[in-house]
């Protein structure tokens, strides 16, 4: 029985994986971009990078932000 059911999963996810993706405004792809932590290299380097090219991206905050940075995470939240 069990390998009943991994065969009909292995199954789904092929046809899952086979699927076309259509992008909006015709694009060919998406990138994601993630940054953990919370670093305040992020808020130095990261951030004005992206910002040069135009890029969007996620950051994670954690509980042990400096009391430094917090204004600074907050003010770029605003900004999006």
């Amino acid at each position: 029985m069990k390998r009943l059911i991994l065969l009909f999963l292995l199954i789904d996810f092929s046809a899952c994986a086979q699927k076309k993706i259509t992008w909006p405004d015709h694009k060919k792809a998406v990138i994601v971009l993630t940054y953990d932590d919370a670093l305040k290299s992020q808020l130095d380097n990261a951030v004005p990078a992206l910002d040069s090219a135009g890029f969007k991206a996620t950051f994670f905050l954690t509980g042990d932000i400096g009391a430094q940075t917090i204004p600074r995470w907050r003010a770029l939240a605003k900004e999006t």
